[in-house]
């Protein structure tokens, strides 16, 4: 993750940096885990300092797989057209107003095989049906 741009819209999902970085909020999950009894754990995981709009999250996953495997300007016509339909419009305005064309700065020199492209593309279709009955379940 060095070579990515700083930003907090590709590493926190926010617009403006978190409280917490990532390593530290996952210091307090694992330390969750093992120091607190199970009936504090919902309060843990709602106050942590984590993306909790998982339209959001997935969007962002969808897009950076897609921005891998196609041409960027293709991807930035899929994904806005598919959150215009799938996401609130404010998580909408987010991933193709701030998230995309950070995206696009950060995946600028990142090149692919054929046989890259096809394998990510293997695994990204295997994730993206773990996703889809994630929400439909």
């Amino acid at each position: 993750m060095s070579y990515l741009p700083k930003s907090s819209i590709l590493t926190e999902l926010s617009p403006t940096p978190r409280n917490k970085t990532a390593i530290q909020v996952t210091d307090d999950l694992v330390e969750m885990f093992y120091a607190k009894p199970v009936d504090q754990w919902a309060q843990v995981l709602d106050t942590a300092d984590i993306p909790h709009d998982y339209f959001i999250t997935f969007a962002a996953i969808v897009a950076t797989g897609f921005s891998l495997v196609m041409p960027f300007e293709i991807c930035t016509l899929v994904i806005s057209t598919l959150v215009k339909v799938i996401i609130p419009k404010e998580d909408a305005d987010f991933i193709i107003e701030k998230y995309l064309p950070a995206l696009g700065l950060a995946v600028t020199g990142i090149t692919l095989t054929g046989a890259e492209k096809s394998d990510l593309l293997h695994k990204f279709g295997g994730m993206l049906i773990k996703i889809l009955y994630a929400f439909v379940w």
